[in-house]
């Protein structure tokens, strides 16, 4: 695995091999609301689609971090244009980078 982020990193959404993470939207007249919208992995577009919505290129802040009883990341929070989204490690590892902070470089 790639290294792990910590609450309060600050990532970049990115496409690798023409994938990226969506954002599933509600579909209309469902019952059921959720805390967390859940991250998709779908193939990347610039634009909208019909039911889901691309984050690529978007800036996020880790909220949480939920580990396992071995302390490797399970799934993140992942704070978005003020909407938190659960992201699993494995999708974070391959679509998230993390941004370099300019005192990281002194």
């Amino acid at each position: 695995m790639k290294e792990s982020f910590v609450e309060g990193d600050l990532v970049q959404v990115i496409a690798c091999d023409g994938r990226t993470l969506h954002e599933a939207l509600p579909i209309s007249g469902g019952k059921h609301f959720r805390k967390f919208s859940y991250l998709r992995e779908k193939p990347s577009k610039k634009n909208k689609t019909f039911d889901h919505l691309s984050l690529e290129g978007k800036l996020g802040l880790i909220v949480s971090v939920v580990r396992n009883k071995l302390n490797q990341p399970v799934r993140y929070v992942l704070r978005v244009a003020k909407k938190d989204f659960n992201c699993p490690a494995l999708n974070a590892d391959k679509y998230l980078i993390k941004m370099k902070n300019s005192s990281d470089t002194l």
